[in-house]
């Protein structure tokens, strides 16, 4: 699934769970997708 890369860091037991949750898989988009605009200029700044 794509969580191989990850065995060095995290232990048998966890990624057993990721990978029953599906996690690391593809999503797709889906029916309505968004677009996350995220403003990173403010740290800049203060």
């Amino acid at each position: 699934m794509g969580l191989e890369r990850w065995k060095d860091l995290i232990g048998e037991e966890e990624l057993k769970a990721y990978e029953k949750a599906q996690f690391g898989g593809r999503i797709g988009f889906g029916k309505r997708p968004a677009i996350l605009n995220v403003d990173m200029t403010y740290m800049f700044y203060h």
